[in-house]
């Protein structure tokens, strides 16, 4: 709630000059005391990023093109690609620091990976980031390259 107070400004005043200056100061003082758009005390916090979801990796000859749903408030998404549990050949729920840096940072929904050997099978996982942070990173899918003569 604010905490203006309404008062008669002609009161007390000597002159018109003294009520000028009173008022030219109060606007100054009112334009420094947080009004100011890019004042930080002003700001309204940037949300955290919902985790993406609908994951999609579509294995190619030449590459794997991970894709994924869109997620509001997002400046960036940033694309992990995790190792696989050799035991089990499975995508598990991995934290971000299991992955490593992130491959790529995109604005766009998808992601053409192409630096992959044809015997390597990896995990991707995508996370969302504004300026508020990241998310965690979303579910993993299996990621391969097809090998070269399975289109023939």
């Amino acid at each position: 709630m604010n905490n203006f107070k309404a008062i008669n400004l002609f009161t007390g005043f000597s002159s018109m000059k003294s009520l000028l200056t009173l008022i030219n100061v109060s606007v100054f003082f009112f334009l420094l005391s947080g009004c100011d758009i890019n004042d930080e005390k002003s700001r309204v916090p940037v949300p955290i990023p919902l985790v993406p979801t609908s994951i999609n990796v579509i294995p190619a000859i030449d590459d794997v093109t991970v894709s994924w749903a869109a997620v509001n408030y997002v400046d960036e998404y940033a694309v992990y690609r995790c190792p696989i549990n050799v035991t089990n050949r499975q995508c598990e729920t991995t934290a971000v620091a299991d992955c490593g840096s992130a491959i790529a940072r995109t604005g766009s929904l998808s992601y053409i990976d192409t630096a992959l050997s044809n015997s390597e099978v990896f995990c991707y996982g995508v996370q969302a980031c504004s300026e508020g942070g990241c998310s965690e990173i979303s579910a993993q899918q299996l990621g391969y390259k097809l090998p070269e003569n399975s289109l023939t």
